[in-house]
């Protein structure tokens, strides 16, 4: 849990890459045996929202490009981890990139992918207003 409220820290104060830096350092963690230090969709979330919103204007960072990687890398980790599987606040993330860099056309295919999952049973899956 510490270790999510330092990467939500990170995240919020727009410290995008030190909150990558530190998620890194948890998975290196996680792999090395020390379990209690394993990331989750919140850990995922935190770093993808500290690009989304790359509060300190960082011109370096394309924040569509990082978040679809972090979400892809969750979608992958997802297969084995249910832990990492992306939620309504990932997508919500997403879409906000998508919508942010003009891509209307991906952000209104993720939501409807949303409602789709969501209308079959994937509760988790609720959209939801932003």
């Amino acid at each position: 849990i510490s270790l999510n409220m330092n990467l939500d820290y990170l995240a919020k104060t727009g410290a995008a890459r030190r909150a990558e830096e530190l998620l890194l350092r948890i998975e290196k963690l996680y792999e090395e045996g020390y379990y209690a230090a394993k990331p989750d969709n919140v850990s995922y979330n935190s770093v993808m929202y500290a690009y989304a919103y790359n509060k300190n204007k960082d011109k370096s960072i394309d924040a569509t490009k990082e978040v679809l990687r972090l979400f892809k890398r969750m979608q992958e980790l997802s297969k084995t981890d249910k832990n990492v599987l992306p939620n309504v606040i990932t997508l919500n993330i997403v879409i906000r990139c998508f919508a942010k860099s003009g891509d209307v056309y991906n952000a209104k295919k993720l939501l409807d992918n949303m409602e789709y999952h969501y209308q079959n049973g994937s509760k988790h899956m609720s959209p939801n207003t932003v």
